[in-house]
């Protein structure tokens, strides 16, 4: 990974105006940083599967799906996409759900698992509860 590309991912970043914005930006970069030249299909067909179920899918089971072991499948995408395929599907699906919050209004009935899970998940990216994020991004 290009230093000079991380250091304009940072600065954007820092300009970002809201937690959705910053998503799309890491999103973005880790999407480009996929090696198309070698491009692997079985990565590219994770890599959709993982944005048809909104991150909302085991990796076991892709892995599963496409005849190949767990440790082989993360490591492949992890060489082609620059991250695990558990912490990419994570991204896809925060980025679902700040969209679903941006159109609700509300978290209550977009949340499809384990809460406490969610709120762990959504803390590690955004640094706040989905609760707190609601009323930081209503102003109160």
């Amino acid at each position: 990974m290009n230093s000079d590309k991380v250091k304009a991912v940072e600065e954007k970043l820092q300009l970002a105006k809201s937690d959705l914005e910053r998503i799309y930006i890491v999103e973005c970069f880790l999407i480009s940083e996929i090696n198309f030249d070698t491009k692997d299909s079985l990565i590219a067909i994770a890599i959709e599967k993982i944005k048809l179920f909104n991150g909302n899918i085991r990796i076991a089971e892709i892995a599963k799906e496409l005849f190949i072991s767990e440790i082989t499948f993360e490591r492949r995408f992890k060489r082609n996409v620059g991250t695990t395929p558990k912490k990419f599907a994570l991204i896809i699906r925060l980025r679902y759900i700040l969209d679903q919050m941006d159109r609700k209004g509300y978290i209550d009935e977009i949340m499809h698992y384990d809460q406490a899970h969610f709120i762990k998940e959504f803390k590690s990216l955004t640094g706040l509860t989905p609760k707190e994020y609601q009323r930081h991004n209503k102003g109160e």
